[in-house]
């Protein structure tokens, strides 16, 4: 298992995930925003692909927000010096757990007993 570096260098290289990943995640919800404006002089019965678009749109701003609050949480624990500790056991989350979810609050066996095996793969990976 590839160990956490706590030193401010180690730990930047993770910041700089969690930056990155918070300003697409920023960005994304800006540009859905465009989706949900409804067109002014649209028929009623051209309405329903129009809704039917503000729909995804409002369910994928809301995976993105949450998201985007799991990212903000590291950057806190990061500033708290708790980042890399798994908030279930408090062993350190392995460093490949970390590059490929930044935001992560478990260790991976920690995780793997929170999530029963019919969760949808997307939610596994926005709960990591």
């Amino acid at each position: 298992m590839k160990t956490l570096d706590r030193s401010p260098n180690g730990l930047e290289k993770y910041r700089n995930l969690l930056i990155s990943k918070r300003s697409e995640l920023t960005s994304s919800l800006r540009a859905k925003l465009e989706t949900l404006a409804a067109p002014d002089n649209a028929a009623p019965e051209d309405l329903a692909p129009v809704y039917h678009d503000q729909f995804v749109a409002l369910q994928l701003n809301h995976f993105d927000s949450m998201q985007l609050k799991m990212v903000d949480s590291a950057l806190d624990r990061m500033d708290g010096g708790k980042y890399g500790l798994c908030a279930d056991c408090g062993e350190s989350i392995s460093g490949k757990r970390l590059e490929a979810i930044p935001w992560a609050v478990r260790c991976v066996s920690c995780q793997e007993r929170r999530i029963p095996a019919r969760e949808s793969p997307q939610w596994v990976e926005l709960v990591a």
